[in-house]
């Protein structure tokens, strides 16, 4: 026999009863993490918390209070940044003279900076060759500095490790087709393996493809069927899914075109992805970071222009869109971006119009960290 109990009533709490203007006045006071776990709460309070109004976008930069100015990196430039454990670390770059091209004060200093208390700590390891136009990756508890230009040992090949656990620096005697020295290539992690892409050997750009297998300490290079990236130099990749994507950078003559192209890890081919919108102006020295179903170009140089542009790709939907992000009223290259949870950070970088590096540090918020808003066509 049906229950002919009344369903049950739906609770409000005084809150509730509240306009809608009030409860995102009261919404607007939260921070950050209290905005978060508020959306955890209920459907109701996740729709308040997740309003674009509470997320704006914004830049913020970082300056350390004078008694722990020593802690803070000196202005550089080709540097690397990887992210371990809620802090951003940095390594080597140089700092050239003020309006030189030219390499010099090349560094081996390691620095941490916590993306909770917003401080700096020199971690600085003697055992650290000094680096520059290196590229560094993420594997579990390392940090894999691959390549790069030394001043006393010009283009390198060889890789080194730190243990952010151990403390442990760690020179790795690679075996198999070990690829020759360079500078200005990318580095990326896939499952166990590093894969670099192009760079320059103080004589000419190339379009060298190696991996990397990290457990096996081996090289082997990569030979993959379809339409392969021209040689360039200080260029932009990344790895979405089972693909890595390449764009930009200089071939030597001219900036590369504004192609973006795939290779797929799982078929071992190569192919130029198909795009709508605009892509960002061909250039070199630009950054990108990846996140969720997008990657975003930042800055960069065209060989007569510094970029302060954001451009990001939609993966799910193969197109090309510019923000209006004003981080900087000038352009910028050769920095650094790294991504963690809703932040992009960028660090240091050649500043154009005062044609000199920097030691600044910025945050882009890129809204709720619930709030998807994953574009699919």
């Amino acid at each position: 026999m049906a229950s002919t109990a009344p369903p049950a009533l739906r609770t409000f709490s005084l809150f509730d009863h509240l306009p809608e203007e009030m409860k995102m006045e009261c919404f607007s006071h939260l921070k950050e993490k209290d905005l978060c776990r508020s959306a955890a709460v209920c459907r109701r309070w996740n729709n308040l918390a997740t309003d674009n109004a509470l997320w704006p976008e914004y830049f913020k930069s970082f300056d350390p209070p004078a008694a722990k100015a020593q802690q803070v990196p000196n202005p550089r430039v080709c540097h690397s940044a990887v992210v371990y454990n809620n802090k951003m670390i940095i390594f080597g770059g140089h700092n050239p003279l003020p309006g030189s091209n030219f390499i010099s004060d090349v560094k081996n200093e390691m620095f941490e900076f916590s993306l909770e208390t917003g401080e700096w700590t020199n971690i600085t390891n003697d055992q650290m060759p000094a680096r520059t136009e290196h590229a560094s990756v993420m594997h579990q508890t390392k940090m894999y500095i691959v390549g790069g230009y030394s001043s006393q040992q010009g283009y390198r090949n060889d890789i080194i490790a730190y243990d952010f656990e151990s403390k442990q620096v760690s020179k790795i005697e690679c075996k198999g087709s070990v690829p020759q020295g360079r500078s200005a290539h990318t580095a990326v992690v896939y499952n166990n393996d590093i894969y670099i892409f192009g760079g320059w050997n103080g004589g000419a750009s190339n379009n060298e493809f190696y991996r990397y297998n990290i457990v096996r300490d081996e090289w082997t290079a990569v030979t993959g069927t379809g339409e392969a990236p021209a040689p360039r130099r200080s260029h932009c990749a990344c790895v979405y899914g089972n693909a890595m994507y390449v764009w930009g950078g200089f071939n030597g003559t001219e900036n590369c075109a504004s192609t973006l192209h795939k290779f797929d890890f799982i078929t071992k081919r190569w192919t130029v992805e198909p795009i709508k919108g605009i892509p960002p102006s061909g250039r070199s020295r630009a950054r990108v970071v990846q996140y969720k179903n997008k990657m975003a170009i930042f800055g960069g140089w065209d060989r007569v222009n510094h970029f302060s542009d954001w451009h990001e790709f939609n993966f799910e939907r193969r197109e090309w869109k510019k923000k209006d992000i004003s981080l900087l009223k000038e352009g910028i290259g050769q920095h650094s971006a790294v991504m963690h949870m809703n932040k992009v950070y960028v660090f240091g970088g050649y500043y154009a119009q005062q044609a000199k590096s920097t030691n600044a540090l910025w945050a882009y918020c890129l809204g709720h960290l619930g709030k998807e808003q994953q574009e699919t066509a």
